[in-house]
């Protein structure tokens, strides 16, 4: 995990009581082909940037230009334009990432996304990870905090809820698997969800 090789500080801002600071995630199950077709989107649009991986080889990473790269990939990194900073890493790797680069995700207007892929008939959630309202800057604290819920929000649209598996929410391509009888996992090591089970009363 990346606590483990790197604990960030957490920045000091001014007090503000119109400052909300949130940590949230969105913890959802989607077929890789729907993952594709999300990232894609992020990547053509105006608004973000997308970075393979947590760890770089410069400050200055190279963006993806397509979801054809997110391959065996675990972690994608969604950098928010914005016309106050450009892209650049915050903080050194330590350990055996010494040599590495890393963005902070109280500094920096980002969003940690996820990527589990399935494992024989087993599937494992995907999560979107963030905290807002910690960056120095008010303007651009502001611009990640509302583009950060407009994603969250964009996403969600296309996820069902069921009582069953919450907080962790379906997309139709995995319902679809699950009707080919194959099985999801609420987290790592967690409890194993069916067809059957989410259908029962």
């Amino acid at each position: 995990m990346l606590l483990d090789v790197y604990k960030p500080l957490k920045p000091k801002v001014k007090n503000d009581r119109n400052n909300k600071r949130t940590m949230g995630q969105l913890n959802f199950f989607m077929t890789k082909d729907e993952i594709d077709k999300e990232v894609e989107e992020l990547i053509i649009s105006d608004l973000f940037l997308v970075f393979n991986g947590s760890f770089f080889n410069s400050k200055h990473p190279i963006p993806m230009t397509s979801s054809t790269e997110i391959g065996d990939s675990k972690r994608l990194i969604i950098w928010i334009k914005n016309k106050v900073t450009q892209p650049k890493c915050s903080n050194n790797g330590a350990g055996n990432y010494i040599d590495k680069f890393l963005f902070d995700y109280y500094f920096d207007p980002i969003i940690e996304f996820d990527i589990e892929q399935p494992i024989d008939n087993l599937i494992s959630p995907n999560r979107l990870f963030y905290k807002t309202g910690w960056i120095t800057d008010k303007v651009l604290r502001e611009i990640h905090a509302k583009e950060t819920n407009k994603l969250v929000r964009r996403i969600k649209k296309n996820l069902v809820a069921s009582e069953k598996t919450k907080p962790f929410y379906i997309s139709k391509g995995t319902i679809e698997l699950l009707n080919k009888g194959f099985e999801l996992e609420l987290g790592p090591g967690g409890r194993k969800i069916n067809k059957q089970i989410i259908n029962s009363t």
